[in-house]
């Protein structure tokens, strides 16, 4: 015969279940917290500022790229476009060394619609 004088046994007023305690049992009811809930506070992502400006890019040959990013102008940027302008052509020969295909000259360069 089996020996019965585990602990769900013995305890069945106080609502134990076995030898493994149910959650409640385990954690804090929130009348019973003594601390401050000011001091858990969660880490939350930085909102992501606007560090990058889109533009669509047509060049000579009738082709188009479409939302190139180039980093925000800075406050009081004076040559803001003459910029873009440089940043994108170096984008595009560093993809032109990466692809063995060059791109033509640029004819136009316009901010995205979608920002």
């Amino acid at each position: 015969m089996a020996e019965r004088g585990g602990l769900e046994n013995r305890c069945t007023l106080a609502g134990t279940v076995g030898s493994n305690p149910t959650l409640s049992a385990i954690l804090p009811r929130a009348q019973d917290r003594s601390y401050d809930n000011s001091e858990q506070q969660v880490a939350r992502k930085k909102q992501a500022t606007n560090e990058f400006v889109m533009f669509d890019v047509f060049y000579q040959d009738g082709s188009r790229t479409s939302h190139r990013k180039v980093p925000a102008p800075e406050p009081y940027e004076a040559d803001f476009e003459g910029r873009v302008k440089a940043t994108i052509e170096a984008q595009d020969r560093e993809i032109a060394e990466k692809s063995g295909r060059p791109r033509g000259p640029i004819k136009s360069i316009v901010r995205s619609a979608k920002q």
